[in-house]
């Protein structure tokens, strides 16, 4: 299965904090891709949303965290621009610290309240779990990165998401945070109907 995601998205990092319990016991591998919210049509203008519906969303991000028992702290810097931490981690997706990157940059976005935005931020971040900022900056920088980013990007709306977080279990798809439950009833029923 597939989980879609920018770091940009509170929603995402309750999604990556929950998911690995909502699919405990499930003989199942993730495979996250980062994507960009921007490269996305309702998002390419900035923020989409009214402001009653802004607000609305701030409070239940607040609820839902409360009721996971998620920290969660907004940045004073919202809207955030996920696009270094997201290249960050297409260049680190081999290495061992990919994970450790992933659940680093949650942190630093949506509890420790960093400027992420800024590049120099995403390479601190990996520069914290001892990588080489040079050598992480170059990757960064690098044409590949770009591209694997744009890629994964156009695959993810081309098969129907149009935001994050967004799971693919083959070809359905769900989208959502409080959509776990549901990935987990058809990654039972796939498994169930396996040879």
């Amino acid at each position: 299965m597939s989980f879609c995601f920018d770091y940009a998205s509170p929603w995402t990092y309750i999604a990556d904090c929950r998911i690995e319990e909502a699919l405990a016991g499930l003989p199942v591998d993730i495979r996250y891709l980062p994507v960009y919210l921007r490269g996305f049509e309702m998002f390419r203008s900035g923020m989409p949303y009214t402001s009653a519906k802004f607000a609305y969303i701030a409070r239940d991000m607040q609820r839902c965290a409360s009721f996971y028992g998620i920290p969660l702290r907004p940045p004073r810097n919202f809207p955030i621009n996920g696009l270094h931490l997201l290249r960050a981690t297409v260049a680190l997706e081999a290495r061992p610290q990919a994970v450790a990157y992933r659940k680093a940059a949650y942190r630093a976005t949506w509890v420790e309240d960093r400027n992420v935005s800024d590049p120099a931020v995403a390479i601190e971040i990996g520069a914290e779990l001892g990588l080489e900022r040079e050598e992480l900056s170059a990757a960064m920088a690098s044409q590949p990165v770009k591209d694997a980013l744009k890629e994964s990007t156009e695959r993810a709306i081309a098969g129907g998401a149009f935001g994050v977080p967004t799971f693919f279990v083959g070809e359905e798809m769900f989208w959502g945070q409080d959509r776990l439950d549901f990935v987990r009833r058809e990654l039972e029923r796939v498994l169930r109907e396996s040879p």
